[in-house]
């Protein structure tokens, strides 16, 4: 039996994306002992992947990519699974490409903030300017905090 499931994640609750696929395989062990099934899952949840973790077999799974090149050309290849923990971290893997898991404003902040760190060099103002990036789009909880608040109070800017 062969059971095709295209993004089912598009209405389902975080919570239950990270157990659909283990529930569907345990329902297919449930069923008549001599029934081979074959699951093919297209997903765009972080979460569906990072629940495959748990179940993958790289004997008898695969994970295949389909990616849209310039000129409209799609490309199919097969990527090797890897553990990657977190959801945040499937979104950074080479399944979904992206540098950064939050939003492409915190991302782009982050990103300032880290060249002027690099830098080393910067005026009051230009710290201020990016502090006040940072805290609108940037959660009080990121571990850049850290750094990013040992540098403003060394140009003179208290956050």
């Amino acid at each position: 039996m062969v059971i095709i499931l295209d993004e089912a994640e598009a209405h389902l609750h975080p919570k239950w994306q990270r157990v659909l696929l283990s529930a569907l395989v345990g329902i297919g062990a449930d069923l008549h002992e001599e029934l081979a099934i074959q699951f093919l899952v297209a997903t765009h949840s972080p979460l569906v992947l990072a629940s495959a973790e748990s179940i993958f077999d790289p004997d008898k799974d695969k994970l295949f990519h389909l990616d849209m090149a310039q000129g409209g050309k799609v490309i199919f290849k097969e990527l090797r699974f890897a553990l990657q923990g977190s959801s945040d971290s499937w979104l950074q893997s080479d399944v979904f490409g992206l540098r950064f898991a939050g939003s492409a404003e915190a991302e782009r902040a982050l990103r300032n903030a880290s060249e002027m760190l690099d830098r080393g060099s910067a005026t009051k103002q230009e710290v201020e300017a990016i502090s006040k990036e940072l805290t609108e789009h940037v959660a009080s909880e990121d571990p850049f905090w850290m750094r990013w608040v040992l540098f403003a109070a060394k140009h003179g800017v208290d956050l």
